[in-house]
């Protein structure tokens, strides 16, 4: 009797967690502000046109479309037509489910639900199809192959959409970056909360926090998941002082099987060393680390805290990256950490440079990566590679009239 009563207290908390994440992916808002349409600021179009130089268009990648099919590689094809918009990822949706896991289909969803509320809020998007990989980063290996081998097997290589990307890379892949589903979502709470309400949250606790009351300290939460994590962790340790850096994963023994209910409520609860962001904002440093790609939408919300972000010094970027400078925005620091403390101490002695820094960086956010600006930018883009892609297809089927 005693097993039947465990089993099914196993059995009722795994339900619940199970339902907390449909609610937090199924619970959507509706006010997300109305489009307008308007001039895009100039390191927009320098971007987008910088990601679609050196793009190569082809008529059709058959190639391409019959290996994804076959092998079940977590793309999906997005055609918008007459303000439709339809998309294939495999006739089961296996292309994610089976090879990337559940959550990957719906963040590709989360994209489309986008692409669909942005139409529905009086955006005008081109004619247009696209390929697009919603999982963290093409360098990444989810499941024991990495999107960059596969194109490295094909002599096709089409141009895709993805959230972040190695900037060495991007241009030998045809890689274009794009707002990430994180950042463009509209849930209520959890993981895809969405910039639309987080930064309000934000903005919030930024009048609520002022600099002078903040803890003269570094902090990063998170989960050690790569070597520089891991180093911070160590200075922590060592330097106790100058910097608050946790594991919010690891301070208890995990069986397997309960690892993905412990890290639900480990993120929704305040359990272990996890700190909301509201707590995080306390600190007058902000740490921002690489996982296995760039933290999104972790870099956006630091940069808009009117606290100083430190930024780890990679070649990982997303689509604002490139208009963002060091020691303007944000406080480099090398990749390895190997500076991290000394650049802890110049803000603590330097601390009129460092607010300077750290209003920068809010300033910039709220003039430049706002939801309404983030709306603006993939419209900008879609239209963008809709004209390079047409232009480029009738210059193909011209040259094949003259042949």
């Amino acid at each position: 009797m005693k097993k039947f009563f465990v089993w099914l207290f196993v059995f009722g908390f795994s339900f619940g967690c199970t339902a907390l994440l449909v609610a937090m992916f199924f619970y959507k808002l509706d006010d997300l502000p109305e489009y307008k349409e308007r001039q895009p600021k100039e390191w927009m179009l320098k971007q987008i046109h910088s990601d679609l130089s050196d793009v190569h268009f082809q008529e059709s990648y058959p190639e391409f479309d019959a290996y994804v099919e076959k092998h079940k590689i977590a793309i999906g094809k997005v055609t918008i037509h007459n303000g439709i918009i339809s998309y294939k990822v495999s006739a089961t949706n296996e292309a994610f489910v089976g090879s990337m896991g559940e959550a990957n289909y719906k963040r590709f969803l989360l994209h489309i639900e986008k692409l669909r509320n942005l139409i529905i809020k009086g955006a005008k998007l081109p004619n247009v199809t696209f390929y697009l990989y919603s999982w963290d980063a093409p360098t990444w290996e989810a499941s024991g192959k990495k999107l960059v081998d596969v194109l490295d097997e094909l002599k096709e290589k089409p141009p895709i959409f993805v959230n972040a990307v190695d900037s060495k890379i991007q241009k030998k892949y045809n890689f274009i970056l794009i707002p990430d589903d994180f950042v463009t979502a509209n849930r209520k709470f959890g993981y895809w909360i969405g910039w639309n309400l987080l930064s309000k949250q934000i903005l919030k606790y930024n009048q609520e926090i002022p600099w002078s009351e903040k803890e003269n300290e570094l902090l990063w939460r998170g989960k050690a998941a790569s070597p520089d994590r891991k180093r911070t962790i160590e200075l922590s340790e060592n330097f106790p002082n100058y910097i608050n850096s946790k594991d919010i994963y690891n301070p208890i023994d995990k069986p397997q099987i309960l690892k993905s209910i412990y890290e639900i409520v480990a993120l929704n609860l305040s359990v272990s060393n996890f700190m909301n962001k509201k707590e995080q904002i306390k600190f007058k440093m902000l740490l921002n680390l690489d996982g296995c790609t760039c933290t999104y939408p972790g870099f956006l919300w630091r940069l808009l805290s009117n606290s100083v972000t430190l930024k780890q010094d990679t070649d990982n970027i997303q689509w604002f990256y490139p208009a963002l400078k060091p020691w303007v925005h944000y406080v480099p620091v090398e990749k390895d950490m190997g500076d991290l403390l000394e650049k802890v101490k110049w803000v603590l002695e330097n601390e009129a440079a460092a607010k300077r820094i750290a209003d920068e960086s809010t300033k910039f956010v709220k003039e430049n990566l706002m939801m309404e600006d983030i709306d603006n930018y993939i419209v900008t883009l879609l239209n963008e590679y809709a004209r390079a892609q047409n232009s480029a297809i009738s210059a193909i089927k011209a040259a094949k009239k003259t042949a």
